[in-house]
């Protein structure tokens, strides 16, 4: 068991890589696969986390299964979860797919006000006082859409908190994850494109570079992996 998470199959060495095209092909078509691939982050020299960040790209490029990367020893289960969201769809799958790694932890859900009018209304030399009105709609909007996504999630026995942000949201996640403190933190990759995905993988890399909690990488429209009694 491992941070709430049974372990039916664990890869050592460089016979069982799990960076291989093949390896993960194996997994994936093995009976009571439960799509879910973990990789260890243990490495106290820096050509170690360099072989860790390169394996972590190569695992997350060649499968569209969530990625949730260890860096914590102790197997206790997760606490503090943080999540940049946009309210969407996909948003919401990945929110599930986060609670099923993360049974009784308590959510933060991150999201980033489109604050760019601000700009233009100063350039403009309108007063701030409409400026404030302006952010008060934004943050009543975004309080409002918070409430709708956390009813859509169907989720009673999780506790989620918003904070609202005015940056984007790779910026957002390296702030706030120092300081919310979280165990996990979650990133999602877009399922389509190859400048999506890499615009994926980057942020998750920037996070785990900012951050040592763990980490857990959703692709957009994967996010539900199946929980199999017999599977991690």
């Amino acid at each position: 068991m491992l941070h709430g998470i049974l372990v039916a199959t664990a890869l050592s060495g460089r016979s069982a890589d799990p960076t291989r095209t093949d390896t993960l092909d194996h997994l994936q078509a093995a009976p009571g696969w439960s799509g879910l691939v973990v990789q260890g982050w243990h490495a106290p020299s820096w050509l170690g986390r360099l072989r860790n960040a390169w394996s972590f790209g190569a695992i997350a490029r060649r499968t569209s299964e969530p990625v949730l990367v260890l860096r914590n020893r102790a197997p206790r289960p997760y606490a503090r979860v943080l999540v940049a969201v946009d309210f969407s769809d996909a948003a919401l799958e990945t929110v599930r797919a986060a609670a099923r790694c993360a049974p009784g932890a308590r959510f933060t859900l991150l999201h980033p006000l489109d604050t760019g009018m601000e700009g233009y209304m100063r350039r403009a030399a309108v007063a701030s006082r409409f400026i404030k009105r302006h952010r008060r709609r934004l943050q009543a909007e975004a309080r409002a859409a918070f409430r709708r996504f956390v009813y859509q999630l169907r989720l009673p026995d999780v506790q989620f908190a918003l904070r609202m942000t005015p940056h984007p949201e790779r910026v957002a996640l390296r702030v706030h994850a120092a300081r919310e403190n979280p165990d996990l933190v979650v990133v999602r990759k877009p399922q389509d494109g190859l400048l999506g995905r890499w615009l994926g993988i980057s942020a998750a890399r920037e996070a785990l570079a900012a951050t040592r909690c763990d980490l857990l990488l959703v692709t957009a429209g994967r996010g539900l992996f199946r929980p199999r009694s017999n599977a991690a």
